[in-house]
């Protein structure tokens, strides 16, 4: 779907608020992408790859500033894909300290450091078969990284 607006006077107040982003004289773009929709004024490209790249048995590397949505992309192209039935796991790299993000990565099994009582799956095997999606992974250590890339 395209939206194209040039006034937004003498509309519904629903209506309204949802066109509030939209200027006079300004084209926005919304597309659906299974649950996720996105608004934007070049938008054309990321759809027709996010429509391209989900059929496909492979991993994909999202970059960009945070709050730019590549967790919203990533989320387009696991519901677009043949795994949509299977787990959908995100996590934010950033948010957990370092010392625990490699056991949350992996799991652990009781006894494996102080703390840990019972045997604890991790975010990989909780994924196993869908897709896991690993924001922010610039702010894992280097040692946490090479353990990732040592999976991959």
């Amino acid at each position: 779907m395209d939206l194209h607006c040039t006034q937004v006077r003498h509309r519904p107040a629903a209506r309204e608020a949802r066109l509030s982003l939209v200027r006079s004289s300004v084209v926005m773009h919304v597309k659906r992408l299974g649950s996720v929709l996105l608004v934007g004024r070049s938008l054309i490209p990321v759809v027709r790859a996010v429509r391209e790249l989900a059929p496909l048995e492979i991993r994909v590397l999202t970059l960009g500033e945070t709050g730019v949505g590549k967790e919203l992309i990533a989320k387009a192209l696991f519901e677009l894909s043949k795994r949509r039935d299977r787990p959908y796991v995100p996590l934010n790299c950033g948010g957990i300290p370092e010392g625990l993000l490699e056991g949350e990565l992996f799991g652990h099994v009781a006894g494996a450091f102080t703390g840990a009582v019972r045997d604890r799956v991790g975010y990989v095997e909780a994924a196993d078969g869908g897709t896991l999606f690993l924001d922010e992974i610039a702010e894992m250590s280097l040692r946490v990284q090479a353990a990732l890339l040592r999976f991959l």
